[in-house]
């Protein structure tokens, strides 16, 4: 169901909580299924490990019961633009609809709230909307974890009206006729009749009556074409003409009785679709993009891969005209004219004389965006419209582009009033790099393509972007020189890491380099670069290669070995982890030749200071201690080693470790480890987790395209949790915000980044304290929680900040401005130090003083 700007689970109002126990339960992505998940983990890991000495599970069992906070969906970073068209539609002024992921997102730009249609259970790949714009359809690829439906694809009919149905009803699921997936669906123009077109070997189309949408009727069914179709149109003036198009064809269908089927009394459709193939003439036969009817004419005018815009009178071309450079991917109709969006970024205006087109203007120019001016996120090189559509009232243009982005801007007699801003999306390459700020509500992101995003996760607004070899936001107008002269090897990026200070953001690429930028605007610093290393051992040596030596195959679109930014290429080399030390003087890098470097980060050469070298497999993650003194790494061969870093040296005792603090916990393996592990998987299934700031929680994302939460530690694998879906791939990373309020997961293949609000969080003062400390030590909740992260002195000033807000001593103006003060470096002491200390009478007079001099 869809739930009003949060979605806790993507079929359920609830999330499920697994028991651990065999037994019917909620399946990843909502659809119940038998699962055994037996009474003992599936522990891949080899060896031994302890749990502290401090540590005793409680009595009574309340170590095992899922945690008490949940998680709610508050945002999706995303927008599916690069393989889908014609998916990004004005519902009404304010609010857009698109689809990313698994999910139909319903985006209000005004209050900027984001509220999602959760029926689906694969990646989402098209939707209509009813002309009543009440009512929507939405298909999807087919599921092979549907077991009582594996081949079919699923098509969902759901009202989108809030006040009638707050829950955004999913009024009927179809699973009839379509396989391997749906790839577009549209109503006709009197809502009655849908038409669908499917991913089969022929791309079936199909026609349903929805007179009664919880009952639709399927009409008639035809195979289409063995050649790629895009789309199904209906003309908006008689439901029983439809054309078809794509690849180097088109054709025209007419929706006929069916006679011989009421001669016969064999179960057979009542009602036949009969087609002409569109006739080129002399012309070579094109591949059709989009076509739109002209309302003043009825003329029907198709937009061709070849930059031509062309007109039809029936089923013959008639005319043609030369609109872009490179193709046309969309056409729409406007009170001014018609508009095209090329792949040359530009959006054209046209207007209809005498039955034919003339070219009015270029309405704005995509490569434009943001150039010149200071806004924070520009369009990239190379980006271009996939989808457009037109809202009349507030003559706005809405974009879709193959960067998975949605731009908008407003229309002035038939010219952009002002340039395009930037509405939502992610990335467009295989996403793995997640890193939350260490003191802000802000986030880091890299995708294997190369690109970097830097995000406000309160305005849930990008505040930069670069691409890996550019020396600044600038040279994305020159990619290629910029590359060229910063870093020669062009090359994706897998993971980041804040420092400690905060001044810097550190990506490990795929070639095994670390490029360093500002966090505060991402323009870049530094690459630290790789030497010395011996190669990969080979694949063989390790029990199974993990998700992350797979990126060269799972990517939508393969990488080429001959092209510089190959993961296929780079695979001996890549950097999978990251990190600092907790004081910010260490930085390690973990490699997928199972190496581990140490760098000198006090010096701003970040000179070598040694080498781990121990493990079989790729390094997975690895964690330091809160003293910075070790370190402990997992790898792909399921092994987890302990590290002295001043003596580059393993520690094999590792029952010695077993009380020190880790500063972060990251490893999927260790005592606390135990209960995230589900049976009948190996040590590949787990691709991330993360332990809460605060020591309390762990999340976890796998290859179920699920988030786990748990509690911490979770050492029984009768251990209760919760699951939440709406990723349509594989969940890369995981992460909690600094304060926790929050967590942030990525799909690899989707290429989203979910914003998880946490709600009903347990407390960890007065009464609330010592029961997880009982959780965490048994009968001797005095003693020390193993583990638990202490709050940086941003994070304390920051909540004190907070209680003085919630209490009356300061105004909403006075706390905006406070908290705006914590990202300027040369006040930001002086306002910790302040707030740090105990609040008193004169704390209130301080604080307005250092806010008047700012």
């Amino acid at each position: 169901v869809l739930c009003h700007q949060s979605c806790g689970f993507a079929m359920s109002t609830r999330p499920t909580i697994s028991t651990g126990r065999r037994g019917s339960i909620e399946s990843p992505k909502g659809n119940t299924k038998e699962r055994n998940v037996g009474e003992t983990a599936n522990w891949p890991l080899k060896g031994s490990v302890f749990a502290p000495r401090s540590f005793t599970p409680a009595s009574d069992g309340s170590g095992l019961k899922p945690p008490k906070a949940r998680l709610e969906l508050q945002w999706i970073y995303s927008f599916r633009g690069n393989d889908c068209r014609n998916n990004l539609k004005w519902l009404n002024q304010n609010t857009l609809v698109y689809n990313a992921a698994s999910l139909v997102v319903v985006h209000d730009i005004s209050s900027q709230e984001q509220s999602f249609f959760c029926g689906h259970d694969n990646d989402v790949m098209c939707f209509g909307m009813h002309p009543g714009r009440q009512l929507f359809a939405s298909g999807q690829s087919c599921t092979v974890r549907n077991s009582t439906s594996a081949k079919q694809a699923r098509i969902c009919i759901w009202n989108i009206d809030k006040e009638d149905h707050p829950d955004h009803e999913n009024i009927t699921v179809i699973e009839d006729f379509h396989q391997r997936s749906v790839n577009h669906v549209e109503f006709d123009s009197s809502g009655r009749y849908l038409i669908t077109v499917g991913g089969d070997d022929d791309n079936s189309l199909a026609l349903y009556d929805c007179v009664d949408p919880r009952k639709p009727v399927i009409m008639s069914t035809a195979a289409a074409s063995k050649a790629k179709v895009v789309s199904a149109r209906f003309n908006p003036n008689d439901h029983t003409q439809i054309v078809s198009f794509g690849v180097k064809h088109i054709k025209f269908w007419n929706l006929e009785k069916n006679e011989s089927a009421a001669r016969s009394h064999q179960k057979v459709q009542h009602w036949a679709l009969k087609s002409k193939t569109g006739v080129f003439g002399k012309l070579e036969s094109q591949t059709i993009l989009a076509v739109e009817w002209s309302p003043a004419s009825g003329i029907m005018y198709a937009a061709g891969f070849n930059g031509e815009i062309s007109s039809w009178d029936k089923n013959n071309l008639t005319a043609t005209f030369k609109a872009h450079d490179g193709p046309v991917h969309s056409l729409v109709w406007t009170s001014a004219g018609l508009l095209s969006g090329g792949k040359d970024g530009k959006v054209i205006l046209w207007k209809e004389e005498d039955q034919k087109l003339k070219q009015i203007s270029v309405v704005f120019d995509l490569a434009a965006a943001g150039r010149g001016s200071s806004a924070s996120i520009r369009s990239l090189p190379g980006e271009f419209i996939r989808s457009m559509d037109f809202e009349p009232q507030n003559q706005t243009l809405v974009i879709g582009t193959n960067e998975n982005r949605i731009w908008t801007a407003t229309l002035n007699d038939g010219k952009a009033a002002e340039a395009p801003k930037f509405v939502n999306g992610g990335h467009s390459g295989e996403l793995w790099g997640l890193a939350s700020h260490p003191s802000l509500p802000r986030a880091a992101s890299v995708s294997v393509d190369g690109k970097i995003a830097l995000w406000d996760t309160a305005s849930h607004q990008p505040i930069a972007q670069s691409v890996v070899g550019a020396a600044s936001q600038v040279d994305l107008e020159t990619e290629l020189v910029a590359k060229t002269a910063v870093d020669t090897d062009l090359t994706g990026g897998f993971c980041l890491s804040f420092s400690p200070s905060e001044n810097h953001l550190a990506v490990g690429l795929a070639n095994g380099n670390v490029n360093l930028y500002s966090s505060s605007d991402l323009s870049f610093v530094k690459t630290i670069r790789r030497s010395g290393s011996p190669a990969a051992k080979p694949a063989e040596t390790a029990a199974k290669v993990s998700p992350l030596e797979r990126l060269a195959t799972h990517s939508k679109q393969a990488p080429s070995p001959s092209k510089p930014n190959s993961a296929v290429a780079a695979a001996s080399l890549r950097a999978c982890d990251i990190k600092y030390s907790p004081n910010g003087d260490t930085l390690a890098v973990g490699f997928s030749d199972g190496q581990i470097s140490i760098h000198d980060a006090k010096n701003e050469d970040f000179p070598l200071l040694g080498i781990l070298k121990g493990h079989s497999g790729s390094i997975n993650k690895f964690d330091f201690s809160r003293d910075g003194k070790h370190l402990q790494s997992s790898s792909t061969a399921n092994e987890l080693l302990y590290w002295d870093v001043k003596e580059l040296q393993q520690i094999t005792k590792t029952a010695e470790l077993r009380d020190i603090e880790w500063a972060t916990w990251t490893v999927p393996f260790g005592w606390a480890m135990k209960g995230i592990w589900p049976a009948g998987v190996d040590g590949s299934h787990i691709n991330a987790v993360a332990r809460s700031n605060r020591g309390d929680l762990i999340a976890s994302g796998d290859d179920d395209c699920v988030v786990k939460l748990f509690r911490f530690p979770s050492y029984d694998p009768k251990a209760q949790h919760r699951v939440y879906g709406g990723h349509s791939s594989h969940v890369t990373n995981v992460s909690f915000s600094f304060d926790d309020s929050s967590l942030l997961s990525t799909g690899g293949q989707d290429c989203s980044i979910f914003h998880w609000k946490i709600v009903d969080a347990e407390a960890t003062t007065g009464a609330e304290s010592s029961s997880i400390a009982a959780d965490l030590t048994g009968s001797r909740p005095s003693s020390p929680a193993p583990a638990m992260a202490a709050p940086s002195p941003s994070i304390s000033a920051l909540r004190s900040l907070r209680e003085m807000k919630e209490n009356g001593f300061i105004s909403d103006e006075e706390f905006a401005k406070a908290e705006s003060i914590l990202t300027t470096l040369s006040v930001k002491e002086k306002l910790i130090q302040l707030l740090s200390q105990p609040i008193s009478a004169d704390t209130t007079p301080q604080l307005s003083n250092l806010l008047g001099g700012v």
